[in-house]
């Protein structure tokens, strides 16, 4: 219980205190007719959104569903959910719990319930998913039966946290799972051929075998270049005024476009765990390559990488 009781403090209080009441807020606005302004959401938030704006959908369509005798949503329900605000994940989160404690009880959750992690956008988003999946099932009574309307999401969102960080990882080498999400054990079959492809071909790959060539071409393909010299500074912004610091040698980067300001040498660019600004002169890009790169502006950077100073 005690546990149920601090998610609670923890999302109350990451919220402006004029969401706090329902009866406060207007009438919330359907999806289809709620204009969507991503200026306030960072590139990985607006990553997630579409994620989010099906979850939102759905978690209204389930309270629809259960609380159809009465028609009234339970105390503390916030009806207004503006997609465009950054703190979407946390009232949908909250509105979620809601839900749950009233149909499972206030310290009950079925069995794989993820809850409320602290992660990157997407991550939270999908663990909403996930737990909005778990709470339907409850209502409906089936794992293949949805209410009319539902929006749903990637399958891959009902597997275990590890599953899909596992599997997601390896589609951008050219892993792809083939399983029948109707069968009960079709996470346990995914999590088994991701487990057997990172082994083949990534852990100890048959360097002669030609699904190991693929393999091998398409990761190149994913970070073609690579930081070949100690001069290859790496800046956040497109004026080189706030440095990340030198990118180590041999790290893999792909360009992403150049900097729209004239006559500059500013090259945006993504790597494990940064976007980030370089010179292209410091890099192996020729400037015929540059120069077709797409022009981009303050594009959003980051760096969660050990070497960023």
């Amino acid at each position: 219980m005690m546990k149920r009781v601090l998610l609670i403090v923890w999302l109350l209080a990451l919220m402006p205190m004029g969401l706090l009441s329902a009866q406060e807020q207007p009438a919330a606005t359907p999806e289809s007719e709620q204009p969507v302004d991503t200026t306030a959401l960072n590139a990985r938030q607006i990553e997630a959104l579409p994620t989010l704006i099906n979850a939102r959908a759905d978690l209204e369509l389930l309270a629809d569903t259960y609380f159809q005798q009465t028609g009234a949503r339970p105390e503390g329900w916030i009806t207004a959910l503006d997609v465009n605000d950054p703190q979407l994940p946390v009232l949908l989160r909250l509105n979620l719990e809601i839900l749950a404690g009233t149909i499972f009880g206030a310290d009950e959750r079925p069995e794989g319930w993820f809850g409320a992690i602290f992660s990157t956008p997407l991550a939270i988003a999908r663990d909403l998913r996930h737990d909005l999946e778990l709470v339907a099932d409850r209502v409906v009574g089936a794992a293949t039966i949805r209410p009319s309307g539902w929006q749903g999401g990637d399958p891959l969102m009902r597997c275990e946290r590890a599953i899909q960080a596992l599997v997601t990882l390896l589609e951008r080498t050219g892993f792809s799972g083939e399983v029948d999400f109707s069968q009960e054990n079709a996470c346990d079959q995914l999590a088994m051929q991701a487990a057997q492809y990172a082994e083949e071909q990534l852990i100890q790959p048959d360097f002669g075998s030609e699904a190991a060539q693929t393999t091998s071409t398409t990761s190149t393909s994913i970070l073609p270049y690579r930081v070949n010299n100690a001069y290859t500074v790496a800046f956040f912004d497109r004026r080189a005024r706030e440095s990340a610091g030198a990118i180590p040698l041999n790290t893999g980067f792909r360009p992403i476009g150049r900097s729209n300001t004239a006559f500059s040498n500013m090259l945006l660019i993504s790597g494990e765990g940064f976007q980030l600004y370089v010179d292209f002169t410091t890099t192996d890009l020729s400037y015929t390559d540059f120069a077709t790169l797409p022009p981009v502006g303050e594009d959003a950077t980051y760096c969660t990488a050990a070497w960023c100073g």
